[in-house]
């Protein structure tokens, strides 16, 4: 992992004026209410890429508040690619930094309607390993030599966390700097979701799961919070279909580290679509039929 580097407020902040956003001290943001600000909820299925699908609904936030148009981005591309020696192993799991620093060391990353998500959605169908993910065989040079035909690709840069990482019991992590990136931008974030599965709806206790960075075992993104009612909470979108908790969504108590959502708290610069290069053709060659 590289050394941490703080996330610029100032600059997420710019980012989300440009599109006309601003919760600046707000109480309450809901990114869901912001029109092209998030995808729909995702489904990874039997394969442990959770920690792909976080980093690509990051990256298709980012790509949205720097101008880009709503897009969704391929998740199987950041669980086929990258391999063990950069962190990565597939469906065998993750971490979302080191599916950045790949997804920045690559061409870029492509639409999902490019390479849609192939991993299998029902148990018998289950990956839990590298050998069975699918491989990484899409030639991505494409992006940038055919994007007229593929579609928005992001160009994707260096990461930076919303609070500073903790690798330890981590009960005291700073959740006001973790708002105040919210109320710049949805967060990627790692948590404890051992006891998730059962949840239905209504804010999940503190005391429901560990803080503890060596418990997290699951990755999301953080979309808001609402500290102004009785039970104030965060709210965070999963990646287990909308049929799981309230239509794909959780809540977590908000004056608490709940399940460690601030442990590894992280955004990441998207510096528009991938560089486009035009090609030596007439338009009847562009196939319009």
């Amino acid at each position: 992992m590289r050394a941490p580097r703080a996330a610029d407020t100032n600059k997420l902040t710019a980012a989300a004026r440009k599109r006309g956003v601003s919760f600046d001290a707000a109480d309450r943001v809901d990114w869901r209410a912001v029109d092209g600000a998030l995808t729909p909820v995702k489904n990874q299925g039997q394969c442990g890429s959770c920690w792909a699908f976080s980093a690509v609904q990051q990256v298709e936030t980012a790509f949205f508040l720097n101008g880009g148009p709503p897009t969704v981005f391929s998740a199987q591309q950041a669980t086929s690619c990258g391999g063990a020696k950069n962190g990565v192993f597939g469906c065998a799991g993750g971490d979302t930094t080191s599916a950045f620093e790949v997804m920045a060391d690559s061409v870029g990353l492509a639409p999902a309607a490019f390479w849609p998500y192939a991993q299998g959605l029902i148990p018998k169908d289950g990956c839990l390993d590298a050998a069975c993910t699918e491989d990484c065989d899409r030639d991505l040079d494409v992006l940038k030599h055919e994007g007229y035909y593929v579609g928005p690709s992001a160009s994707v840069g260096a990461y930076s966390f919303a609070t500073p990482p903790c690798d330890g019991a981590c009960e005291d992590q700073d959740l006001g700097q973790l708002a105040d990136v919210v109320r710049t931008t949805p967060v990627s974030v790692c948590v404890d979701a051992s006891l998730w599965d059962d949840y239905t709806g209504g804010v999940l206790k503190a005391s429901a799961c560990s803080a503890n960075y060596l418990d997290l075992d699951h990755c999301v993104q953080v979309v808001g919070f609402d500290s102004t009612g009785p039970e104030p909470y965060w709210i965070v979108r999963n990646s287990w279909s909308t049929a799981w908790g309230e239509s794909g969504f959780i809540r977590l108590q908000f004056d608490a580290n709940t399940c460690g959502l601030a442990d590894e708290a992280v955004v990441v610069d998207v510096d528009g679509a991938v560089p486009q290069v035009v090609p030596d053709t007439d338009d009847d060659a562009l196939g319009h039929f």
